[in-house]
């Protein structure tokens, strides 16, 4: 039962995506990223590991690293030999264990190396569930939100309707359309004026969005964890 609430838990904790330069020792994430995770993982070792369970160790929120980014770049290059520029995608696990995944430009995956300890097992995530959870940004002076590009790229080939519910934590649900833009994006296009105003919402908000699945989506506001 706790290995099933932990891997729960996992779903509901946002994504984050950062483009990859090889020569850069210093990887930034959106300030929503130290926002988020700074009570766990601020000033503390970090680890990054793959699907094969390869684990590189990481410093966020260190003095010498600056706000926003973690270090790291260099021993990601060397262990993977990157030569030019990927995109990491990471999820937090809990006990300053991040889910690292990579891919190329266009956004396929590459191909892992095996680990050197064939000891070690990492339970891999879905990658449609690796997906689920992230922030979105909700403002009052628009009437859509984008919804975050991996998700629309690995969610929105399964969607069977345009019309889905956001459900509060309380269990309140408004009607929302989703359309497809150009390409694979995907964007909420009617319900936010209604949504904006049933909160009677004053400033710009970040959301935090998980897919559950039937067209259903839960939202919290982006600082509750």
């Amino acid at each position: 039962m706790a290995s099933s609430s932990r891997k729960a838990m996992m779903y509901c904790h946002p994504f984050w995506v950062s483009i990859f330069n090889p020569t850069k020792e210093y990887i930034q994430f959106d300030p929503a990223f130290v926002v988020y995770w700074s009570k766990e993982v601020r000033h503390n070792l970090n680890y990054l590991v793959d699907p094969r369970g390869n684990k590189i160790v990481i410093r966020i929120g260190q003095t010498s690293v600056p706000e926003n980014f973690f270090c790291g770049g260099y021993e990601i290059a060397s262990f993977y030999k990157f030569k030019e520029n990927y995109f990491l995608a990471v999820k937090y696990l809990g006990n300053r264990v991040f889910d690292l995944r990579i891919f190329n430009i266009d956004m396929t995956k590459i191909q892992y190396p095996a680990p050197k300890n064939p000891t070690d097992v990492h339970l891999e995530i879905p990658l449609p569930r690796f997906f689920n959870c992230f922030n979105v940004k909700l403002s009052i002076q628009q009437e859509s939100i984008t919804l975050a590009d991996a998700f629309s790229r690995f969610w929105g080939p399964t969607f069977a309707s345009d019309n889905f519910e956001m459900i509060d934590p309380v269990g309140n649900i408004h009607q929302i359309i989703i359309s497809r833009g150009f390409l694979h994006m995907r964007f909420i296009t009617k319900g936010i004026p209604q949504f904006i105003k049933y909160y009677d919402i004053k400033n710009d908000h970040v959301l935090r969005l998980t897919y559950m699945g039937d067209n259903k989506f839960i939202y919290y506001n982006g600082k509750q964890r």
